[in-house]
């Protein structure tokens, strides 16, 4: 979408709304010819992968990712 103002001046408005919207079509094709069982994005059920020892990887990954994003804003 950041491209989209630059490409009217460029090519024009009809080209680049048409080739913004082939874009949008060609995205759900693709999504679309993918079999529902290897797509990462449906799941039918939510498996029971997640043990106690995950539980806490993710809360610590989670703090470190808050707190190195705090840190990293603080001189602004």
């Amino acid at each position: 979408m950041e491209l989209l103002p630059r490409s009217v001046t460029t090519v024009g408005q009809f080209t680049s709304v048409a080739v913004f919207f082939c874009g949008i079509l060609l995205i759900a094709f693709i999504d679309m010819i993918i079999p529902e069982s290897r797509n990462p994005h449906h799941y039918k059920e939510m498996p029971d992968v997640l043990t106690l020892n995950a539980d806490k990887a993710l809360l610590r990954t989670g703090l470190f990712t808050a707190l190195a994003i705090a840190i990293h804003n603080f001189p602004e």
